[in-house]
């Protein structure tokens, strides 16, 4: 059975501090770390923390004050339920997982009242909240826009350099490749002869039907020729390979996809996905993600609505196998 253990493993490797929130108010500017900065390295009373965030038209973004830079697709439907920044505090507030997802459904929080720091003023904004607690959004809210910035936060503190360097430093069991083609191209020699699915309707997906035996493309809003997203349960326990846009972390339904595609070899796909051993632990046998090479940069193209195409050329691609 499916559980969210997974997003609260991602979101434990945050260091969590134990600060109050820092106030952002109307007159100051959180810091923006530019590409040349050397990367801030938290400590125990000064943990990590968002200096900027943007909720653009395609992509939210999520900048460190450590220089991390996170991405995550902007969902439909968050224009009527955008990111809380009082939730950014509140996620913390000592419920865990399923019970906090079965409380609070949506973009609600327990009272601030009840909450250990109700004393505190809580900021208007999302910059200044603590990346950790930020993070614990993917895990703990249902609101559209909470749980997507959650995941922005996690890819934040995840898909960087330094801590892909430690997560993924042991080369006897890691394979990581830079600057590579995207995964569809990487795998295609190996989908010969075999069933397919792809979580997800990509760009030109479809010439992936010229090189395997049967291919099944499953989307949320079915385009022509597309199952339904609930065909899962049927489909992908009888795939050879699967395909997983990192999307589905947001909307929670990655646990699941896994463990239905147990016998396949299965990949986590896209911007969105966040680069770390935990994602393998709970099924998937390839990741295909990115570095932000200018974070700052990166996060003006997102602000001002740009998608995928208008900042590709700043993101390193990465893939990683098991070896």
């Amino acid at each position: 059975m499916p559980t969210l253990q997974l997003y609260e493993t991602l979101a434990a490797a945050i260091p969590a501090g134990g600060e109050e929130p820092r106030i952002t108010t109307g007159g100051e500017a959180p810091r923006i770390p530019t590409g040349s900065e050397a990367p801030r390295i938290p400590t125990g009373s000064e943990p990590p923390r968002i200096a900027a965030f943007a909720a653009g038209l395609r992509w939210f973004a999520v900048l460190a004050d450590t220089g991390g830079l996170g991405l995550a697709m902007t969902p439909a439907g968050v224009a009527e339920d955008p990111p809380d920044p009082a939730a950014c505090f509140l996620a913390d507030a000592g419920e865990s997982g399923e019970k906090f997802c079965a409380a609070h459904s949506r973009a609600e929080f327990p009272p601030r009242a009840a909450h250990p720091r109700a004393d505190a003023e809580f900021p208007p904004t999302i910059a200044g909240a603590p990346l950790h607690t930020a993070a614990l959004l993917a895990a703990r809210s249902w609101g559209t826009g909470n749980a997507t910035l959650g995941v922005a936060a996690l890819n934040a503190w995840h898909n960087t350099d330094t801590a892909l360097a430690t997560a993924f430093a042991d080369t006897a069991r890691w394979r990581v490749t830079r600057d590579t083609p995207n995964a569809f191209d990487a795998l295609l020699p190996r989908l010969r002869g075999a069933t397919v699915s792809v979580i997800g309707h990509f760009r030109d997906v479809e010439r992936l039907a010229d090189h395997c035996s049967t291919l099944h493309v499953l989307e949320r809003r079915p385009q022509r020729g597309d199952l339904p997203d609930p065909a899962c349960e049927y489909v992908l326990p009888a795939s050879d390979y699967v395909f997983i846009t990192g999307a589905t972390l947001a909307n929670k339904t990655l646990p699941r996809l896994l463990e239905l595609s147990e016998r396949a070899y299965t990949a986590v796909i896209g911007p969105s996905v966040t680069l770390s051993p935990a994602l393998f632990a709970a099924g998937a046998d390839f990741l295909g993600g990115s570095v932000s090479l200018d974070p700052a940069a990166t996060l003006r193209a997102v602000q001002e609505g740009g998608g995928r195409h208008n900042f590709s050329r700043l993101l390193q691609s990465l893939q990683i196998e098991k070896a």
